[in-house]
């Protein structure tokens, strides 16, 4: 618990970790100190990081605004311009794709992964968390205050104008009430945005615990000593994990070919702060669900008599990134208590055993897999011979009719 205390007041020390910072790359340079070697292939790997989800969607929001301000008196002009934003809106939310980050301003950021190699793996584990810290402030998850939905809120405000201003577009048979009508949709998209700045307030200096750089060290240590065998382990440390989990993307497409299927990434989220909580669907309008691997193992944990709280996020983490890209993920989160060591040794605990029943089970399926053949093939053979005996039955009957 001392090293995990130390690592935590190391990196604690280091301000303003934000996404494509000085401070984003001097937290990685200090983790890189303490990475132990034994046993792991490290290495920084760098990308190109966008313009973060917040921004873009206040962005769209203004802009979305700003049209329908316009549409009052050029509703036909303004209705495929409203519906291009809307539809741009429509893919960050879902983090399927996006269609101006790209001409927005960009930043060079880095990964630091590290590998520990197994000779002919039956799958991948990928433990990561974020090098960077949230620039605003982020509401707590108790999935009921307002403040968690105004991203929902904004999205279908958006989606309103959007359908007013096409109703306004068609003119007369709707009549002048329109106007009227039309102009509150567009002060309610204008208040929601005043609600998402109101609700995402700047992060206060030091929120950040570094407790999952240092929960993922010392695994890296205990994993040097007793390594998992049967699965690759990856640690990945993500810049703009932050931005709409930008790094674990990057690491996804970098090592699309590297990674042995199938994969499961575990996200860590500020672990050192109790209780921990498991996160099972996440997104900022629709809940994106995770693949069962994750919520298999919370489940196997109350069996072991571990009760681990469950939590629908409305923000994005690097877990739902990761399943977006259609492989399995789970993501753990610190709850509103302060930030302990002991706390931080506790979710390494945790993660080291999710860790190994992962591997155990990868492993089970790999001995089991020539018995499911073989017993894949007797169905198929049951299968053919019933459909015979259909075809013997039926001939008869043909014959006599």
């Amino acid at each position: 618990m001392e090293r995990i205390a130390e690592d935590m007041a190391a990196l604690q020390g280091i301000g303003g970790r934000f996404s494509g910072t000085e401070g984003e790359r001097a937290a990685l340079h200090a983790i890189r100190q303490r990475v132990p070697t034994d046993g792991w292939l490290v290495r920084v790997e760098g990308f190109v990081a966008y313009t973060g989800l917040e921004r873009v969607a206040l962005g769209h929001a203004g802009l979305l605004v700003v049209i329908g301000i316009l549409g009052v008196w050029f509703p036909g002009w303004c209705v495929p311009p409203a519906a291009l934003v809307t539809a741009s809106l429509l893919g960050e939310a879902t983090g399927t794709y996006s269609l101006l980050r790209r001409l927005l301003l960009k930043a060079p950021s880095y990964n630091l992964v590290a590998r520990n190699q197994r000779p002919e793996p039956t799958g991948s584990i990928v433990l990561t968390t974020n090098l960077d810290v949230p620039r605003s402030h982020r509401p707590r998850r108790s999935g009921l205050r307002l403040a968690e939905r105004t991203f929902q809120l904004m999205f279908w405000a958006a989606v309103l104008v959007t359908g007013g201003l096409f109703v306004r577009a068609l003119g007369d048979p709707f009549g002048p009430a329109t106007t009227e009508v039309f102009i509150g949709l567009v002060g309610m998209l204008a208040g929601t945005i005043l609600l998402r700045i109101a609700a995402r307030r700047p992060q206060p200096e030091g929120r950040d615990d570094a407790g999952g750089p240092a929960v993922l060290l010392e695994l890296m240590r205990r994993f040097s000593i007793d390594p998992v065998e049967g699965v690759e382990t990856w640690i990945a440390f993500t810049g703009a994990g932050q931005d709409d989990g930008q790094g674990v993307r990057a690491f996804l497409d970098l090592h699309r070919d590297t990674l042995v299927d199938p994969v499961f990434v575990v996200h860590l989220d500020g672990p050192a702060r109790s209780p921990l909580i498991a996160v099972t669907a996440e997104g900022p309008v629709f809940a994106r669900e995770h693949r069962a691997t994750g919520p298999a193992l919370v489940e196997r944990l109350r069996w072991a008599g571990v009760e681990l709280p469950e939590v629908r996020l409305f923000d994005a983490t690097d877990a739902r990134a990761v399943t977006v890209r259609e492989h399995r993920a789970l993501a753990l989160t610190g709850g509103d208590g302060e930030p302990t060591a002991e706390a931080a040794r506790g979710a390494a605990d945790l993660v080291e055993v999710l860790v190994r029943w992962f591997a155990e089970d990868v492993a089970q399926v790999a001995d089991d897999r020539h018995h499911l053949e073989a017993l894949g093939q007797a169905l198929a053979d049951l299968r053919a011979r019933a459909r015979k005996s259909r075809r013997r039955r039926r001939q008869p009957a043909e014959e006599a009719s």
